[in-house]
C-alpha cells in the first residue's frame, strides 16, 4: 500500500492500494462484490423472516423495510453513496447494469434459494443509486383467504 493524501481536519492519512496488474483488481473487485451481495442478501433473508414486504436502499439512510405498511430501520448505520451504488451493481448481471448506466433505473428479479424471489427496481434518486426490493410471494391464496363474494369462486 502506498500513502494517500492528508484529509483535511484528520491527523492519519488514508491510504490508497497500489494494483500492480489487473489480476490483483480483479480479485479486490470480486471479493468485494461477493461481500455486498451477502450483506443485500442477509438484509432480504431479514425482511422475508420478519414478514416485510419491501426493503429500502437509500444513500444517507440505514437500509429499511416495510413492516405492517410501516417503514422500519434494519440496521442504525446510514449507507454511503459508494456503497448503495456497490450494492446494487453486485445483484445486477452485466445487462442489466449496462441499462442502469444508460437510463439510471433498470428492473428485474432475483432470487434467494430458500428464501424467496424478489422483484428489483435500481434508481438514481437524489443523484445516488438507490434500490427498493419487493417480495415476489410464491404461495397461492386460497378463496376463502381473498374474502371476495362467493360469486367469483370457480366450482
Amino acid at each position: 500500500m502506498r500513502q494517500g493524501r492528508l484529509v483535511p481536519g484528520w491527523s492519519v492519512q488514508a491510504t490508497i492500494p497500489s494494483f500492480s496488474n489487473f489480476a490483483e483488481r480483479s480479485h479486490v473487485y470480486s471479493a468485494r462484490k461477493r461481500r455486498n451481495e451477502k450483506f443485500i442478501h442477509n438484509l432480504l433473508n431479514h425482511m422475508v423472516q420478519n414478514k416485510g414486504s419491501d426493503l429500502f436502499i437509500t444513500a444517507g439512510y440505514p437500509p429499511a423495510m416495510k413492516l405492517d405498511g410501516k417503514l422500519t430501520k434494519i440496521t442504525d448505520k446510514p449507507l454511503t453513496a459508494e456503497h448503495t451504488a456497490q450494492i446494487a451493481r453486485s445483484i445486477m448481471d452485466e445487462k442489466q447494469a449496462q441499462e442502469f448506466a444508460d437510463t439510471n433505473e433498470c428492473n428485474f428479479a432475483i432470487s434467494l434459494a430458500g428464501v424467496s424471489r424478489f422483484r428489483v427496481n435500481a434508481m438514481i434518486q437524489r443523484g445516488a443509486a438507490a434500490l427498493v426490493c419487493r417480495v415476489i410471494t410464491s404461495d397461492i391464496p386460497q378463496f376463502d383467504n381473498l374474502n371476495l363474494p362467493s360469486i367469483f369462486e370457480n366450482k
